[in-house]
């Protein structure tokens, strides 16, 4: 069989665009998984592939640390925008309104 059969390169495609998807439209969380998912695939695919051609694990490899480093772009987008929820549902403290000072009635005269 083929080292890298059309049927993977079609699911790989189709996973990191759905990946890339979910991140353009804010749904970090659901492309993360996504990511997670085409990383294994293309782990599992370079275990296929001891007796492939060294260059085709070497290419494979560095589009699976690209992949990484897209997601762990995502990954800190979704920590950047969890900050800022979790920053405007923090109640508000106020400082207590300043006090007048007393002045003490020591009459001199």
């Amino acid at each position: 069989p083929p080292p890298l059969p059309a049927e993977f390169l079609a699911d790989f495609s189709e996973a990191l665009r759905q990946s890339r998807d979910c991140a353009v439209s804010g749904k970090y969380d659901d492309s993360l998984v996504l990511f997670d998912g085409v990383i294994a695939q293309i782990q599992h695919r370079l275990t296929k592939l001891n007796g492939a051609d060294h260059a085709v694990r070497v290419k494979w490899g560095r589009v699976q640390e690209a992949v990484r480093e897209e997601r762990k772009g995502v990954g800190a987008l979704a920590l950047t925008l969890s900050t800022f929820r979790d920053a405007q549902t923090a109640p508000i403290i106020r400082a207590p309104p300043p006090q007048q000072q007393l002045r003490g009635g020591g009459g001199g005269g």
